[in-house]
């Protein structure tokens, strides 16, 4: 993971709260591209999770280099 970044403005965020958009940079992140394609959102796409505290992010989009997440 090289990052955890605001996901309106892609700066590195000064706090993470719940609810919030971020984005996760890096490699190796997924096996490939996926798309979220309901409400409520995943918490694991193609094999992928992340979690705060142990507890399951929502999953917007994941691939390799990338995941887009809420806060939970």
């Amino acid at each position: 993971i090289d990052g955890l970044y605001n996901g309106a403005t892609l700066a590195p965020p000064t706090m993470v709260s719940p609810g919030s958009l971020e984005v996760l940079f890096g490699e190796r992140l997924a096996p490939a591209a996926a798309v979220a394609e309901s409400i409520p959102l995943p918490t694991e796409l193609l094999g992928t999770r992340v979690t705060f505290n142990g507890v399951p992010a929502p999953l917007f989009y994941v691939s390799p280099t990338q995941i887009n997440l809420q806060v939970p």
